[in-house]
């Protein structure tokens, strides 16, 4: 068998993973089955060492932020009550995310195909999860069913918000793809799809989900008004997009009105959880305010510099801290905390500058690089990025399928100005 075939093969094992590893709860697969996607990681890095080269994708924010993750982590075995085993295994898996981003970046290399077909497998994959988090919720079945959870989980432990597994979670590759499918679909049918994507991130009721979307339409808006074919700001523009916006939301408060006794029940609910978000008495972010608060107690001034490794931080209620950014603040102080916002601020930076200031003629892969990097930095505000592998093979994918896509471009441009020439 060639390596080419048994790498493609380890990777539609991960893209499985990364699409479905939340309903992956509520099968009839053990727990164990999850280290699955573990090893394929390691074994892809390991088989292809010699074609690997450092991704610039990293930038110095990643290459910092790689660098204590490899060597501060240890620390952790100082100040963690916790077994030695489980530092070890967190250890493994908090550098899976560095091992994709070298992985993706040579991703020609390792599998022989262009990045862009495992990106199109990835968006094609969200109908079939679409598909998965509407039926397992609402059929019973021996496959997928949020009624035959695991040893982890609870029957319906998110109930009334439709998805198998972790809301949160399971729509981060639906609202991806749908933003791909809006900015980069070059297809009539790809916006059907994005409308689909985007029905079923309502249904699952994802409070950061939707605040991730929320700002990225407000960036399309923007760009298709404003920046777009190098168009410049008009007032009549403005008037016309807030009169479409007034007009859409009569209509749908009409037809709301319409059908009040079935729809106002389900739309009660959400109201609740968004209101109970923003006002600060959602039960979800009072737990962790309540752990940020519990950590902090035992966090030195001298370990502020440095952190204090992996799980080194205590907390009365477990470890468990759902705040990507307070997380690795106290495991890898405030250098880990500064790397994090040097590695994404270079893509808002960079994608930013291209859309105000036309630096590059591929506008919409900037526009969608933009959009991405807002939606992962506000899912680890409610987030683990190292525990989540959906979270970290997606961000991982996708901003070197960014940075891929933009190099193709520039080579696309070269070699037809030499044509020319």
């Amino acid at each position: 068998m060639k390596l080419s075939t048994i790498n493609k093969g380890l990777s539609y094992i991960l893209l499985f993973f990364a699409l479905f590893d939340c309903a992956r709860n509520y099968t009839p697969l053990p727990i164990a089955f999850g280290y699955l996607k573990d090893i394929c990681i390691y074994a892809i890095f390991i088989i292809n060492i010699k074609k690997i080269k450092l991704s610039p994708v990293l930038g110095y924010g990643g290459i910092l932020w790689m660098i204590l993750v490899l060597f501060f982590s240890p620390v952790g075995f100082i100040y963690a009550k916790v077994g030695l085993s489980e530092i070890v295994i967190s250890w493994f898996k908090y550098l899976e995310f560095f091992l994709l981003m070298l992985i993706f970046y040579n991703f020609r290399d390792i599998f022989c195909s262009d990045i862009d077909h495992y990106v199109q497998a990835y968006i094609k994959g969200g109908l079939l999860l679409c598909f998965v988090n509407v039926f397992g919720y609402f059929v019973d079945n021996p496959i997928v069913s949020a009624k035959r959870p695991n040893e982890n989980i609870g029957v319906y432990q998110w109930q009334g918000r439709i998805s198998v597994g972790q809301p949160t979670v399971a729509v981060i590759p639906l609202i991806i793809s749908s933003l791909w499918l809006l900015i980069c679909g070059k297809r009539a049918r790809d916006k059907m799809y994005a409308v689909i994507y985007l029905l079923c991130i309502i249904l699952a009721n994802s409070n950061t989900g939707i605040a991730s979307l929320a700002c990225c339409f407000v960036i399309i808006i923007v760009y298709e008004l404003f920046l777009k074919s190098g168009k410049t700001f008009s007032f009549k523009k403005l008037v016309y997009a807030i009169a479409a916006c007034i007009l859409l939301a009569l209509v749908i408060f009409t037809i709301i009105n319409a059908f009040s006794d079935v729809i106002m029940p389900t739309l009660n609910l959400y109201f609740e959880r968004f209101n109970a978000f923003f006002t600060g008495s959602d039960i979800g972010m009072g737990i962790r305010n309540d752990r940020k608060n519990d950590a902090l107690k035992v966090f030195s001034w001298y370990q502020f510099i440095t952190g204090m490794g992996i799980f080194g931080f205590t907390s009365k209620i477990g470890n468990a801290i759902e705040n990507s950014y307070l997380r690795y603040t106290l495991e890898y102080g405030i250098l880990g905390l500064t790397s994090i916002i040097m590695f994404f601020g270079q893509f808002i930076v960079k994608s930013g500058s291209t859309l105000l200031f036309k630096k590059s003629a591929n506008t919409k892969n900037s526009l969608f690089l933009l959009c991405i990097t807002i939606v992962f930095m506000l899912h680890m505000y409610t987030l683990d990025l190292f525990t989540i592998f959906t979270l970290y093979f997606s961000t991982a994918l996708f901003l070197n399928y960014c940075y891929l896509q933009d190099a193709a471009e520039l080579n696309r441009i070269k070699t037809f100005d030499d044509v020319s020439a």
